[in-house]
């Protein structure tokens, strides 16, 4: 019995229809299946027909709908001083925090570097007060859903402020709601962490989304990360949710598609062989 199911993120397969890349995760032999909704399913594009077929699909390919990621689009920011930005910002999570609800979507995975990464210009103190109102706006829009919100911890690469667990963890402190958290992703912790134990132990409870691939961001299993260790410490702290494959389509830094069903089905067989070892 392995102690974590696995799902996968369609976004490896861009460039092919989103029923086609469902499918493709289902044949692959994950157990979930999550969505970019920026380039795939966009919120105010798609209307309750495509949302039902896309629904339809999961469930006729066996998967759970684990979560949706890259949820809001470029030219969002809840952290900006300018307020009509940020209300528009606060009003579109809340209709994906709606449309995940709908669905029946799991988690919802909250990155998307520009949304809250801070201008020199502007005042920090001011943005982060800015960005801890947008968070209790959606704490309170969450109230009587089943979904649950992870704010990603993201490295320098994508954003200049949260870039560590710790510091996310200090972020929401004080912000009502249990659905809410954090979504760890080893590629960044990788960057930015001293290791991977302390800040998983130290804030297990928070983790709401876990989200996998190898230090140079290519399948489990293909780089240096100690993943039995690293899955030891998820089990140590009861982490209750999937491991969230998150491979982009090109390797990183080139320019033609990879190999994704075998290169998933490594990754896949590696992470199970490691999980029937604890």
């Amino acid at each position: 019995m392995h102690p974590f199911p696995i799902s996968c993120t369609t976004w490896t397969f861009a460039g092919r229809p989103l029923t086609e890349a469902i499918a493709a995760v289902a044949a692959l032999g994950f157990e979930g299946v999550d969505i970019p909704l920026a380039s795939q399913l966009e919120v105010d594009a798609t209307g309750t027909a495509e949302r039902r077929r896309v629904r339809t699909a999961v469930e006729r390919a066996g998967l759970v709908f684990t979560g949706f990621h890259w949820a809001v689009p470029p030219g969002h920011s809840y952290s900006t001083p300018d307020a009509a930005q940020r209300a528009r910002t606060v009003a579109y999570f809340k209709r994906v925090i709606e449309m995940a609800d709908e669905m029946g979507v799991g988690y919802i995975t909250l990155g998307c570097g520009y949304t809250h990464k801070i201008d020199p210009a502007w005042d920090h103190a001011a943005c982060i007060r800015n960005a801890r109102d947008s968070w209790e706006q959606w704490a309170r829009h969450l109230e009587g859903k089943q979904v649950r919100v992870g704010l990603e911890v993201l490295s320098r690469l994508d954003v200049n402020v949260l870039n560590t667990v710790s510091e996310c963890a200090a972020f929401l402190r004080g912000i009502t709601g249990s659905n809410l958290g954090l979504t760890l992703d080893t590629y960044h912790m990788n960057i930015e962490e001293n290791d991977f134990f302390t800040p998983i132990s130290a804030h297990g409870n928070l983790i709401r989304v876990f989200q996998v691939s190898d230090n140079q961001r290519n399948a489990p299993g293909t780089g240096h990360l100690p993943w039995r260790d690293l899955l030891a410490m998820l089990k140590a702290v009861n982490y209750p949710g999937f491991l969230s494959f998150e491979v982009p389509p090109n390797a990183w830094g080139k320019t033609e598609p990879r190999d994704a069903e075998r290169e998933l089905a490594g990754g896949l067989r590696f992470l199970r062989d490691v999980m029937a070892t604890l």
